[in-house]
């Protein structure tokens, strides 16, 4: 079916390669098609571990190979690219700003080889050097065209199956097809999907096919326009739109050109691929939000992304660079800079208590972890691949050579674009590594590059240096394996550490589970994991029976020590993760209500260190209220309160505890008065309101509740805490209509939330929306629902 495209692409390499080469680049032409499909079918592997995982692999196995190749035929050629000198000085400035990091674990490797830590820049440089040294030849570049196509095909098959068997399609537990795609988020599948049309569009437009192949890629072509217009996303359509009228613009100037001088063409003249692509695009960019919408509602898909705006992305950079200017905060601490640096108007926000890891796009994201010299290395690196890009695209002579370079060029304007505007996910960022060091090895094939070539059997003294570098790299190579499946075993510990806590309530299996994840690979997550276990066990020692007084000091004792040690061993992996310092402050903070000496001033000090990090968390200001009402100071803690309402004035968790205060001291009424007052001086304060309708509601008067809790709503439609208890108000009147709309509105914006079903059922069964009370009850421990 391709034999004419292999005749146009058969091209010679620059030099003789080994069988070791050869195995090294079917290992990547076979790993490139997995990736977008890979995943380890077990929840607690994320997907973006699962192709970290294959990703590492492969590199390493590939590298290996080809360190054999190099032993084996004594000859070393290196392309003289600027952009692979580029790539090098990226992972300079990554491994400098890593020692130079606050958490030099969690910038070197994170706890899942997480996208922008050290480890992840470096396999994506290897893999972009692995391609410039095996894919010279452009029979073995169009095989690797091939397996991309391949993929993308199966990712659809595998996509609507999934929809439409679900799980049982496979055996994955954490996989919900109305929410993620195998590359991880539906905009990923979008991408992707562009990425196949771009490749598409430039085969059937520039090179001379027969008919099998051309209609193999019209069919191709119209599968990623059918997959992009059901994702539907902006970005895609934009990029490829752009592409596609420089084909049209591009083909009829050849056309033109081609009368003016009376000369034939080998190809199609009329771009109607381009005219159909181009059209769409204009079509899904300028109307893309509204036909989003009609197409997700109707296929019941879940594409909410929310990622940090482009002035919100510019705010934590200007923020980072006056304290770390050069090096950046570190790899992998962008999360730490937000939590800095966030404009408070995010508090007001459904996503206030979100901890972004990345900015608007990826390389943005990297001018925050890496500052000024990483932003340079990055511009240098782009700059000089789009300059030998368009050099290299107006300098190619055949068909088959313009093919490749365009289609080349095209790919990684296409990928490089998308990391600046989007985060994508491994596949794509790996595809846009590797296909950059494919156009590298095009160019030093095609000599529009030197190579620079080293012979070390010449001269013993320098070949033995030589051979024990390479001999100490194969070595470095199986050792960065072993630490690969290291962490490979630990997560699997702690995936049967979860589902032993979680699910069955097995808190002796988890704690052995724990302690040998601990032992394969330390991490915060692990250490958090067991304060959580050791807690658990303390409060089920206190719930048994008829044990010694001093056999329960002793264990107490025993327990307490080495939660505090597990949370110190936390903070002491990443100290500027906010989540650390709260796990050591919810560990003495149990122990307040007991009295024991020490444990208030030392939660006090941890919810300090935790608020240093996340200086705006209205979350972290409430838990030193509890604290000091725990502690007796419910005076101070209501000032805390106030505190944590300046931050965020709906918040319902301050708003409950603030009512409960109202309510233990008997001053009900007295609070209502007072709050009816800022209401009125602030009638826009949904917060304010949703207070006045819960002590109405305790003191049982439902039609001052009934309002209260409406205009709460009418402020902020989507305030679920106010429309359940509007709904519970509506009950307690005897309006069982609105109580179940109310409900039912609830439902649509949590739609994982079983009580919020039962309760459904009970109103339309005539039923109290709770079998054990008449529906007036109110408990102001917590709010019903998060939010």
């Amino acid at each position: 079916m391709f034999t004419e495209i292999f005749k146009q692409s058969a091209g010679t390499t620059r030099h003789e390669e080994t069988r070791f080469d050869r195995y090294a680049a079917y290992i990547i032409i076979t790993s490139a098609c997995l990736m977008p499909l890979f995943f380890i079918p077990f929840s607690v592997f994320s997907l973006p571990f699962a192709k970290a995982l294959l990703l590492a692999l492969t590199v390493l196995i590939a590298l290996l190979l080809w360190f054999i190749g190099r032993l084996q035929d004594g000859v070393l050629h290196v392309p003289k690219s600027m952009v692979l000198a580029a790539l090098l000085a990226i992972l300079g400035t990554f491994l400098v700003s890593t020692f130079l990091s606050p958490s030099f674990v969690e910038s070197f490797g994170g706890v899942s080889f997480e996208l922008g830590t050290f480890v992840s820049i470096a396999l994506l440089v290897l893999i972009s050097f692995l391609g410039a040294m095996l894919f010279e030849s452009r029979v073995r570049l169009f095989s690797l065209y091939i397996a991309l196509t391949v993929s993308f095909i199966l990712v659809c098959v595998f996509q609507v199956a999934q929809a439409v068997l679900g799980d049982s399609f496979f055996l994955w537990r954490g996989f919900d097809a109305n929410a993620a795609s195998f590359l991880g988020t539906w905009n990923d599948l979008a991408l992707f999907a562009g990425m196949t049309a771009l490749l598409a569009l430039i085969t059937i437009e520039y090179l001379t096919l027969g008919r099998k192949a051309l209609f193999f890629f019209y069919g191709v072509l119209c599968l990623a326009l059918l997959a992009l217009i059901v994702t539907s996303f902006s970005l895609a359509w934009g990029i490829l739109g752009v592409f596609a009228l420089i084909v049209v613009v591009y083909r009829f100037s050849l056309v033109l050109f081609a009368k003016k001088n009376g000369r034939a063409l080998a190809v199609r003249t009329f771009p109607y691929a381009a005219l159909l692509v181009l059209l769409l695009s204009v079509l899904f960019f300028l109307a893309g939000d509204a036909l989003q919408g009609a197409i997700s509602s109707t296929l019941n898909i879940n594409k909410l992304e929310v990622r940090p705006s482009w002035n919100a992305t510019t705010e934590i950079v200007k923020g980072t660079w006056q304290e770390h200017l050069i090096f950046g905060a570190g790899p992998n601490l962008f999360v730490s800079q937000w939590l800095l640096f966030k404009n408070e108007a995010v508090n007001t926000s459904l996503f206030w208590n979100t901890d972004f890891q990345y900015g608007i796009g990826l390389l943005p994201t990297f001018a925050v972890t890496t500052g000024l010299l990483g932003l340079l290395a990055l511009l240098f690196f782009l700059g000089t691949l789009f300059y030998r890009g368009a050099r290299a695209f107006f300098a190619a002579g055949d068909e088959a050579t313009h093919y490749f370079v365009f289609s080349l060029f095209g790919l990684l304007v296409y990928l490089w674009s998308a990391t600046i505007f989007y985060v994508p996910g491994y596949p794509l960022v790996m595809f846009a590594f590797l296909l950059t060091g494919c156009f590298i090895a095009l160019l030093a094939q095609k000599k529009f590059i030197g190579t620079l070539s080293f012979s070390y059997t010449n001269d013993p003294r320098v070949g033995f240096a030589t051979v024990l570098l390479l001999v100490a790299c194969l070595i470095g190579t199986v050792v960065s394996g072993y630490f690969v499946v290291k962490r490979v075993v630990a997560f699997y510990y702690y995936a049967d550490a979860r589902a032993a806590f979680e699910e069955r309530g097995d808190i002796a299996r988890a704690d052995y589970a724990l302690g040998k994840a601990v032992q394969f690979h330390t991490a915060d997550l692990f250490y958090r994991s067991l304060v959580d276990v050791r807690l658990a066990q303390i409060q089920r020692l206190f719930s048994e029976e008829g044990l010694d007084q001093e056999v329960l000091r002793t264990r107490f004792q025993e327990l307490f020590g080495s939660a505090v040690a597990l949370g110190n061993a936390a903070i002491e992996e990443d100290a500027t993760d906010y989540v650390n310092w709260f796990t050591r402050a919810r560990t003495y903070s149990a122990l307040v209500p007991l009295e024991i000496p020490g444990a208030y001033e030392s939660a006090k000090e941890a919810l300090r260190g935790a608020r240093e990090r996340n200086p705006q968390s209205p979350q972290l200001v409430l838990d030193e209220a509890r604290l000091e009402i725990a502690h007796g100071a419910k005076e101070e803690g209501r000032k805390r309160i106030q505190e944590a309402l300046a931050l965020k004035n709906n918040y319902s968790d301050a708003i409950f505890v603030l009512a409960q205060l109202d309510i233990d001291a008997g001053n009900a009424k007295g609070a209502i008065q007072s709050l009816e007052q800022a209401a009125y001086l602030n009638p826009n304060d949904s917060g304010v309101f949703f207070r006045i309708g819960l002590l109405k509601y305790d003191i049982k008067d439902y039609a001052g509740a009934r309002d209260a809790l409406r205009r709460a709503v009418e402020i902020i439609p989507e305030y679920a805490n106010a429309r359940y208890y509007l709904g519970l108000t509506n009950f307690a009147l005897g309006d069982i209509p609105a109580a179940i709309a109310e409900f039912e509105a609830i439902a649509k914006t949590n739609p994982g939330n079983t009580e919020i079903g039962h309760i459904i059922e009970r109103l339309k069964g005539g039923q109290s929306p709770f079998p054990d009370a008449g529906g007036s009850s109110l408990d102001l421990d917590e709010p019903p629902l998060k939010e």
